[in-house]
């Protein structure tokens, strides 16, 4: 927000500062996406804004006149875990609901199918999809409190190089 304001967009940044405090400010952007996309005037707007407002409308992806526009696009598995917490659930709703949003927009079993990354480590460089970052695990975790998801986080190539996650790990589970 405090970009925007240094910027003199005032008008976004009093639309971010509202974003969490109702559903009617996310209906109101959308019907401003709406109207821009009716008058064409959304092909005279820059991609990042167009991006901006379709979250704030919590719209994950939005079809404008120019094509598919994605807020999820460019970012890694956790600032796309944070948009669908802060800006795509409900403001009100539980952390399984927005995990439970982020699990099917990168499963592709959403209405824009696959939208964001998976949670893959970072040092998986992609090499293994079916490897999932063991932060996320303990996410889950802690959002079902007691779900399959035990043998993989013991599994080693979840588990960062070093030997020290996976006893901080096994200590965690004997707790649980």
């Amino acid at each position: 927000m405090r970009v925007l304001l240094e910027r003199g967009n005032l008008h976004l940044a009093m639309l971010v500062g509202q974003s969490n405090a109702s559903v009617s400010s996310r209906v109101a952007v959308a019907k401003q996406l709406i109207e821009w996309e009716d008058s064409k005037v959304d092909c005279h707007l820059s991609d990042v804004i167009i991006k901006l407002y379709s979250m704030l409308a919590a719209k994950p992806v939005w079809l404008s006149s120019r094509g598919k526009m994605n807020c999820c696009e460019g970012l890694d598995w956790k600032r796309s875990l944070l948009v669908h917490l802060n800006y795509i659930s409900d403001p009100l709703s539980p952390l399984d609901d927005a995990v439970e949003l982020y699990k099917t927009s990168w499963k592709g079993s959403s209405e824009h199918s696959v939208y964001s990354v998976a949670p893959i480590p970072h040092y998986m460089d992609g090499r293994n999809d079916e490897v999932r970052d063991v932060l996320y695990y303990l996410l889950l975790l802690y959002c079902k409190r007691w779900v399959d998801i035990f043998v993989p986080i013991i599994c080693y190539y979840c588990i960062v190089r070093g030997g020290l996650i996976y006893l901080f790990l096994s200590s965690v589970i004997i707790v649980l």
